[in-house]
């Protein structure tokens, strides 16, 4: 993959199920919250009334990482909470 990943744009149905994976299904203040826009910005997107910006896949990859890494330790703890 030759593309620049900043050039990398979503698409709403992609952006919609990334949000629902990092934050459930109540995701578009979260989402908001993090990537510094209104919540009417992301109904935008994922209406199609404005592009994805595709600076913000990067942003979406560090904090999908760090949730990653949030849960990896909820269940390392709940593991050892049930001795298993």
């Amino acid at each position: 993959m030759s593309e620049n990943l900043e050039e990398v744009r979503l698409t709403p149905e992609q952006l919609e199920l990334i949000g629902q994976s990092l934050y459930g299904t109540s995701f578009k203040i979260q989402l908001a919250d993090f990537l510094g826009v209104d919540r009417r910005r992301i109904n935008h997107w994922l209406d199609g009334d404005r592009p994805i910006p595709a600076g913000i896949t990067t942003e979406l990859l560090e904090i999908a990482r760090k949730r990653k890494a949030e849960i990896e330790g909820a269940i390392h703890l709940l593991e050892k909470i049930l001795g298993s």
